[in-house]
């Protein structure tokens, strides 16, 4: 049975190579990661979910704007 991911968007094979060499999550190991739960097209606590995952970039010295630029 094929796995599958969703990456910035896009559904990929889990098979699909994602990460080059140059990634600061290789080099240093740092990540984070947040799950949400959706019921019915509807994502409860949202806010609380995004402050939360704001507060650990933000541990991490990501900058907040820098995050939402770059996403797609």
């Amino acid at each position: 049975m094929e796995r599958w991911i969703s990456y910035n968007g896009k559904i990929l094979s889990a098979d699909t190579p994602l990460v080059g060499a140059e990634s600061r999550a290789i080099r240093y190991g740092d990540g984070l990661f947040e799950t949400i739960r959706m019921r019915k097209g509807e994502m409860p606590l949202f806010a609380y979910h995004m402050e939360r995952l704001f507060k650990g970039l933000a541990e991490l010295g990501f900058e907040k704007e820098f995050i939402l630029r770059h996403h797609p």
